[in-house]
């Protein structure tokens, strides 16, 4: 049966005489009436003749040429993807397999390697792969045909690698999948097929965020999950998790991102702790997890946390500098004692409005003044002790007397 020349021709993107299949030789081609012919001879030494448009294919002092052997200077032109003519004054031979035919440079670059950019991608995601080959590419380029065996990926039908280059990038697009899809990608130039491994696999987490970072504990924080693309192909649950639950414990263990939505919100409730603490919350899906660090506070805080006097003369009392206790937490604490410690604590003096319990978001005042009993330069702390922390708050205290 006689074949589709045009198909074949653009099936094959560089074939020039528009051969068919099993074809062994080709004769003369003639131009006349404004037509040419491609005049092309099975086995049994059959024509099969396949008119052109006019000046469609120009083929000059053409000998007969057996396929895979060169045919020196006779294509002058080439059909190419669109199916239109341009120029290749170069060497071309005849090749098949025994069900195609195809031109390609007589002295073809060799392929020598294929690259990813990644070997496992989420599907919805691109990637780039780079063919190479083992020396520059001739005059026209080197035609590099890729195909994929994933459901999920999509890559173009070839790559172009242009003349004197050796290495030409092409891009590899992905779909979203239920379940992780394993297959490879492949790049053909001649008789030469390198494949490399490609894994797509669901839609994970990307990152998470919390609002604030930093909390007194009992005060709630505001979480958000974003994931690499948006759910599909249908809705995406993730699983919230803290590394101290007790203290910082996500408010829905399990929730939904609905299909098509790129985030979701979530809520962690935080319990009052007795000194600076951290909680690494998780967000994970399809196996992929992202998490972020959360840290509590104790509720009893005290600024400023030194406080200096300067210089005063010695028998007198400095003016009075204020440190404020707050409670920052959601309920009230007991405040157990105030008072001066260290070698020269005597050489201050303190006073306070502080109740025996602050209710949360209230603060009191404690008033402390220097008063050198000598020359020299003197320090001490003002001690703080809540059943808010496991040890006292304390103001650094410092002077000198003249």
């Amino acid at each position: 049966m006689r074949p589709d020349w045009s198909q074949l021709a653009l099936k094959r993107w560089v074939a020039h005489a528009v051969l068919y299949s099993r074809v062994s030789t080709l004769d003369r081609g003639t131009l006349g009436g404004g037509e040419s012919q491609a005049i092309g001879m099975n086995d049994a030494g059959q024509d099969h003749r396949r008119r052109t448009e006019p000046r469609a294919l120009n083929v000059s002092s053409l000998r007969r040429v057996r396929g895979g052997s060169q045919a020196s200077g006779y294509f002058a032109d080439r059909v190419n993807s669109r199916g239109t003519i341009s120029t290749l004054p170069e060497a071309w031979v005849c090749k098949g397999n025994g069900s195609d035919v195809w031109i390609e440079p007589s002295s073809p670059s060799l392929l020598s390697g294929l690259s990813l950019t990644a070997e496992e991608v989420a599907g919805c995601k691109s990637l780039k792969g780079t063919v190479t080959l083992a020396s520059p590419a001739p005059a026209g380029g080197a035609y590099v045909v890729l195909s994929d065996t994933l459901a999920s990926a999509k890559v173009p039908a070839y790559v172009t690698v242009a003349s004197g280059a050796t290495t030409a990038r092409f891009s590899i697009t992905t779909t979203p999948v239920s379940v992780r899809e394993s297959g490879v990608i492949s790049a053909a130039l001649g008789s030469t097929m390198l494949s490399q491994g490609l894994v797509v696999r669901p839609i994970g987490v990307k990152s998470v965020t919390l609002t604030p970072t930093s909390v007194v504990g009992g005060n709630p924080v505001a979480g958000k999950v974003t994931l690499e693309c948006k759910a599909a192909p249908g809705p995406i649950d993730v699983r919230v998790t803290s590394t101290q639950p007790e203290i910082a414990n996500p408010s829905d263990g399990i929730f939904t991102v609905p299909y098509a939505s790129l985030t979701a919100n979530f809520n962690v409730w935080t319990s009052a702790v007795p000194a600076k603490t951290t909680a690494s919350i998780s967000a994970t899906t399809n196996a992929i997890s992202k998490s972020k660090l959360l840290t509590l506070t104790s509720a009893a805080v005290v600024t400023p946390t030194s406080l200096r006097f300067g210089s005063v003369a010695v028998g007198q009392t400095s003016t009075s500098l204020n440190a404020t206790l707050t409670n920052k937490g959601t309920a009230p604490f007991f405040v157990n004692a105030i008072s001066l410690t260290g070698t020269y604590a005597n050489w201050f003096v303190y006073s306070h409005s502080c109740p025996v319990s602050l209710s949360a978001g209230a603060s009191c005042a404690i008033t402390v003044a220097f008063r050198p009993s000598a020359a020299g330069s003197k320090s001490a702390k003002l001690s703080i002790a809540t059943n808010a922390t496991t040890t006292p708050l304390s103001v650094s205290l410092s002077g000198t007397g003249l």
